[in-house]
């Protein structure tokens, strides 16, 4: 992110995937991405980290890599979850 009083808000905070069965893919989760801040911010990569990452992927939504927020501008990101063998 790039930006003096850029602030990020990402909602919702927390998500569920349901049950996804093993070798299996959940249905998309959106979330909204929103310039909380008086600057605008550009948007950099997205990278998934932490537990069992590799899990999850970006499968589509309007935030894009370079694209500009203005203040109280939002965007969204849809994930997916393919849980593999071993993951809780």
């Amino acid at each position: 992110l790039q930006g003096n009083n850029g602030i990020l808000t990402v909602t919702p905070a927390t998500n569920s995937f349901g049950s996804v069965a093993m070798g299996g893919t959940s249905g998309p989760v959106t979330i909204t991405a929103t310039n909380d801040g008086s600057s605008n911010l550009t948007l950099g990569s997205f990278n998934l980290s932490g537990t069992n990452a590799s899990s999850f992927a970006v499968t589509g939504g309007t935030c894009t890599t370079g694209a500009t927020l203005a203040p109280a501008a939002s965007c969204t990101i849809t994930l997916t979850f393919s849980p593999a063998a071993g993951e809780k």
